[in-house]
């Protein structure tokens, strides 16, 4: 697999650094279908390892709720990571702050079963 991204990943510079110099207009999306092809490369090896931590877990028997949660908010920060790079590769850094701060806003309302989870916790074991 790491193989095929690097080539991916050179045959993509190649391809920008020629539209950059014939196409300009069309960089971004080169990068933009660099990326996409660079996800469902990678997309097997996520479920694969989602598969097998799922699997541990239950094994475990810890609540897979959790992890699914984490898996969100990793995927949400990755995601908003990759956008706002794009933009700020394009020159839009105005609205790579916005991706950014959008994606926060995300991330804490993924997560907000965890918080939930946590205050039922300290409010049990506190007697309130």
């Amino acid at each position: 697999m790491s193989a095929r991204i690097a080539a991916l990943a050179v045959c993509e510079t190649v391809l920008f650094l020629l539209l950059k110099k014939y196409k300009p207009e069309l960089c971004p999306l080169c990068e933009i279908s660099a990326v996409l092809a660079l996800f469902f490369i990678i997309m097997p090896e996520i479920r694969g390892l989602k598969d097998t931590v799922s699997e541990l877990l239950g094994t475990a028997g810890i609540a897979s709720d959790f992890f699914a949660v984490l898996l969100k908010v990793l995927g949400l920060s990755i995601i908003t990571e990759l956008c706002a790079d794009m933009c700020r590769d394009s020159g839009q850094t105005a609205l790579a702050a916005k991706i950014e701060f959008f994606g926060t806003v995300s991330v804490l309302a993924a997560a907000m079963p965890v918080f939930k989870a946590v205050l039922q916790l300290i409010t049990a074991a506190s007697g309130v």
